[in-house]
C-alpha cells in the first residue's frame, strides 16, 4: 500500500467524497473523511476486539502531528491500556469534579504532557504556589470574575509578569473545562489585564555584548564557579537557549564526532536539532562532564538526580563583578550579531539559532547547513578564545567564505 502524503492527502480532500484512508505506515492510522469533516482516527485491537480512536480533527492536526500521537497511542496500547475505554473513563471523572483543583489535575494529566518538560514545570510551579492556594477548593461554578481579579492582583504584587502569567494560566485550565463541557463559561473571558494590573511594564531592552564587553565577562567568569562559566562560554558558542543546555543529558553527546543532539522536547520551539561544536567547546563539555560525574544530567543540580535550576544561571551572572548586566537569553543575541559581523550569511546564522526562517525559505529549503554551520561557529568559538587572550595577543580575523 502506497504510504499518505499531504499531496495525496489534499487530493483527497478536494474531493470531498467520504472514505477511510490508511496512512500506510503500519500504525493503523486513519483519515476518515465525511460529508461533515475529516478526522485522523487509529484502528486497533483490544481483548480481541477491534476499535476506533478519534485522534484529533484534520484541522487540528498534521500528518506529521498525527503520526507522533498516533506513536504514543500505539505505545500504551502495547502497554494493555484502552486508549477508548481510558478516555471515557477520564471524561466520566472530569464531570464528577466539583473543584477547580480537579479540573487543574485533569489538565495537568490530559494537556500538559504534550509540551516541553520545562513548560510543565513552570506551569504547575504556577498553580503549586499561586493558583490553588486561592482559588483551588472553590467549586468550579463558583469561581467568579472577582476571584481571578484578586488573584491577578495578589500575584502581581510580587511581580508583573507573574501576575499575568497566573491569569493566562488559569484562563487555559478553564477554557479545557468548557471543551470538555465540565465548566459552563470561562470566567477569565472578558477580563482585560491592562484593566486588573495596568499597563503592562517595559520589558528592560535586549543587551548585545560588545567585543570589549565580552572580553570582560570572559576575564572575570571564573568568579562564578567552573559550572557556571563553562555554561555561559557554551551557551555563546553554540548559540543555544539556556533550557536546551539544563536540560541536556550525557546521551545527547557525540564528543567524538563533535556534535550534540538536541532533542524536539527539549528544543523550545519543538524542532530537533544537531549542534556542530568546535574543538574548544567539546573540550568545555568534557569539563562539565567531569563535574558532572555520575549524574543523568551534563550540568546537575544540587542533587545529581535533577539538572540544575531555571534560575541558577541567572543568579550565576548576576554575581559578576566589573562586567556589564546581561541575562542567559543576551547571549544568544550577542551570538547572532557577531556571526552577522564575522561575515556569516543571514541563513547559516539563523539556521545555528534554531530559528524558523519563515515564507518560501522554509518551504523549499528543508537542509540542515550542518557543515555551514560547522564552519561558522568554528570561526565564531575561535573569535570567543581570542576574546580570552590579552588584547595586544589578538590578530585579526578572516570573514567566512
Amino acid at each position: 500500500m502506497a504510504k499518505l502524503n499531504e499531496q495525496k492527502l489534499q487530493a483527497l480532500l478536494k474531493e470531498n467524497k467520504p472514505v477511510v484512508v490508511a496512512v500506510g505506515d503500519g500504525s493503523g492510522l486513519s483519515l476518515r473523511i465525511t460529508a461533515t469533516g475529516a478526522a485522523w482516527q487509529l484502528r486497533y485491537r483490544h481483548a480481541g476486539k477491534p476499535h476506533w480512536l478519534t485522534i484529533s480533527k484534520y484541522s487540528d492536526c498534521s500528518l506529521k502531528e498525527a503520526q507522533k500521537k498516533a506513536t504514543k497511542e500505539r505505545a500504551r496500547i502495547n502497554e494493555g491500556i484502552d486508549p477508548v475505554a481510558d478516555r471515557r473513563r477520564s471524561k466520566l471523572a472530569l464531570k464528577a469534579a466539583k473543584t477547580f483543583r480537579e479540573l487543574a489535575a485533569d489538565y495537568d494529566a490530559r494537556a500538559l504532557p504534550d509540551l516541553t518538560p520545562d513548560t510543565q514545570r513552570i506551569i504547575r510551579q504556577f498553580l503549586k504556589r499561586d493558583i490553588l492556594p486561592r482559588i483551588g477548593d472553590l467549586r468550579i461554578e463558583e469561581v467568579g470574575g472577582g476571584h481571578i481579579v484578586q488573584m491577578a492582583e495578589q500575584v502581581g504584587k510580587r511581580s508583573d509578569s507573574a501576575g499575568r502569567r497566573a491569569f493566562e494560566i488559569t484562563s487555559v485550565i478553564f477554557s479545557h473545562g468548557v471543551a470538555k463541557q465540565v465548566a459552563k463559561s470561562n470566567p477569565c473571558a472578558g477580563l482585560k489585564l491592562r484593566a486588573i494590573l495596568g499597563k503592562k511594564k517595559s520589558i528592560r531592552p535586549g543587551v548585545t555584548l560588545s567585543e570589549d564587553q565580552l572580553r570582560t565577562v570572559l576575564a572575570n567568569l571564573s568568579g562564578i564557579g567552573a559550572r557556571n562559566a563553562l555554561a555561559v562560554k557554551i551557551i555563546l558558542a553554540t548559540c543555544v537557549r539556556k533550557v536546551e543546555l539544563r536540560l541536556s543529558r550525557p546521551e545527547h553527546l557525540d564528543l567524538d564526532r563533535g556534535a550534540w543532539t538536541i532533542p524536539e522536547e527539549n528544543a523550545k520551539n519543538g524542532k530537533p536539532i544537531v549542534i556542530p561544536l568546535a574543538p574548544v567547546v567539546v573540550d568545555w563539555f568534557k569539563e562539565l562532564l567531569t563535574l558532572a560525574g555520575n549524574s543523568a544530567w551534563v550540568i546537575p543540580g544540587q542533587s545529581p538526580k535533577q539538572a540544575i535550576s531555571q534560575n541558577t544561571l541567572n543568579e550565576a551572572i548576576k554575581r559578576l563583578k566589573n562586567s556589564p548586566r546581561f541575562t542567559p537569553h543576551d547571549l544568544r543575541r550577542t551570538a547572532r550579531t557577531h556571526l552577522g559581523k564575522l561575515g556569516v550569511d543571514i541563513i547559516t546564522a539563523e539556521k545555528c539559532l534554531n530559528h524558523t526562517l519563515g515564507g518560501l525559505v522554509d518551504v523549499y529549503d528543508r537542509g540542515d547547513y550542518f557543515e555551514e554551520r560547522r564552519k561558522a561557529l568554528a570561526l565564531w568559538a575561535d573569535f570567543l578564545v581570542r576574546c580570552e587572550q590579552p588584547a595586544d595577543k589578538v590578530i585579526s580575523l578572516r570573514k567566512a567564505g
